[in-house]
């Protein structure tokens, strides 16, 4: 469902007699600045979700006009061909087909020549991203002996060895086993949890059968501790050293003019990135570049192919665009600015023709900045960063959700089989015991019988 506001300000214009004229927006689809949603039934603006988004919605309101947004046709940002035509968002721009462009463009010196830019909205300083080696912790030996687990699986543990040992004496002073002595309970639970021999073992068999679903309770938490453990021990003393790969663009660089270092490089941000590398003073990176440049369809895709197939390799683009892909397993540095030119950041294009409409943009975009609504904004997208810390501990608990939950429901069985055995034998033993006494005396009484008719 669209907003009311654009629909207010038509209905407005036409009682009134102003022309409230549509501005037509072009973008280009890239996480986090716009992508479309997944309704089907979505239209107009409400096709698109993401920071550009946002702020055009934002930039509508600061002029009381309706904002029309779609996609750049030719999918490009825009870059001049050899016959002097602009494709992209700025040749859209350039043709009248859009009147402002709101998306990740930077502002270069050849595309001020065409279009207007308002001054920055994000900054977009160039940055490379790196995957890192394979952790290798060091922990004290507790720690080490704990990881296994996480906190709540030791706790359900601790609780479900509790219930074992109500469950086992209960069992046991139904039946008048050797184990309703609660001393004996608990040494028969602490010497099979460490695999010994207890003093006391179940006599009556429906003691025994509720031991048999605590022995398999141990044997499936030990066997996966035990291995959990081992794969823990064997990461520490022989994984790869934490550190990372390349401390700086400076040290990548280093290794370049150092000897034959073959590391391949994915490039993306379009035609102002690649420029910023050809034109620099040191272009040794650009020659790198060239000979071991992959190609990739936009960020994300050249992330998941570094992370798949390429070690060594890095990705080199705009920071906003790297943060936003950025996981626990890959590390985005900023380029150092002695080292390269870096991007003057994203600004709003308006058709340069329009001078009155590159003003009131203009004005605009700083009221929105005096608000403090552009920080907000990129907050919004960018400024939630998960903790790696927590995102590992997530993965360890999902890695042990099957095997403990198994275990505590083999637990959970156990708990109600003692306590239907428990309730069953008292409440039957208490039905029988008056009938059992009476039988019992009437075979004293045949016996006597029996005596005195043979004396």
């Amino acid at each position: 469902m669209t907003a009311p506001w654009p629909f207010a300000l038509l209905v407005l214009s036409a009682l009134t007699g102003s022309s409230a004229q549509v501005i037509k927006v072009t973008s280009i689809e890239q996480a986090p600045f716009l992508t479309t949603v997944g309704d089907e039934g979505a239209t107009g603006n409400d096709r698109f979700q993401g920071y550009c988004k946002d702020l055009t919605v934002e930039i509508g309101k600061e002029l009381g006009r309706v904002m029309e947004m779609q996609l750049v046709r030719d999918g490009g940002y825009g870059s001049k061909n050899p016959e002097g035509q602009w494709n992209g968002m700025v040749g859209e721009l350039v043709s009248g087909a859009a009147d402002i462009a709101v998306a990740p463009l930077t502002i270069s010196k050849p595309r001020t020549e065409v279009v207007h830019f308002t001054e920055p909205i994000l900054v977009a300083r160039l940055a490379f991203l790196q995957k890192l080696p394979k952790s290798r912790e060091t922990r004290g030996l507790l720690a080490t002996l704990a990881s296994p687990f996480t906190l709540a699986n030791w706790t359900l543990i601790l609780l479900s060895v509790g219930l074992s040992f109500l469950s086992l004496w209960l069992v046991s002073v139904a039946v008048e086993d050797d184990l309703r002595h609660p001393v004996n309970t608990a040494n028969y639970l602490v010497a099979t949890t460490f695999f010994l021999t207890p003093t006391v073992q179940p006599v009556k068999t429906p003691v025994r059968v509720a031991s048999y679903f605590w022995l398999l309770f141990r044997i499936i938490i030990a066997m996966f501790y035990i291995a959990s453990l081992v794969n823990i021990v064997r990461s520490q003393t022989e994984g790869p050293d934490s550190s990372v790969r390349y401390r700086s663009f400076d040290d990548f660089l280093g290794r370049i003019k150092g000897g034959d270092f073959r590391a391949k490089v994915f490039m993306t941000g379009g035609g102002s990135t690649e420029a910023s590398f050809r034109n620099s003073e040191d272009n040794s990176f650009y020659k790198h570049y060239i000979s071991n440049k992959l190609e990739a369809n936009g960020s994300s895709d050249a992330i998941g192919k570094m992370k798949c197939c390429y070690e060594d390799a890095i990705v080199v683009g705009e920071m906003p665009f790297l943060k936003n892909n950025q996981g626990c397993d890959t590390l985005a540095m900023l380029l150092d600015p002695d080292s390269m030119q870096s991007s003057p950041g994203y600004g709003i294009a308006v058709k340069k023709e329009n001078v009155q409409l590159v003003g009131n943009v203009s004005s605009a975009v700083e009221r929105l900045r005096e608000k403090g609504r552009l920080r907000e904004l990129e907050k919004k997208w960018w400024g939630v960063q998960h903790s790696c810390d927590s995102h590992r501990q997530s993965g360890k608990g999902a890695a042990t959700v099957v095997v403990t939950w198994t275990a505590y429901l083999v637990i959970l069985v156990l708990v109600l089989a003692a306590l239907g055995t428990f309730a069953y034998i008292k409440l039957h033993g208490g039905r029988q015991q008056p009938e059992d006494e009476a039988q019992s005396k009437d075979a004293e009484n045949g016996n006597v019988d029996r005596r005195e008719s043979a004396a």
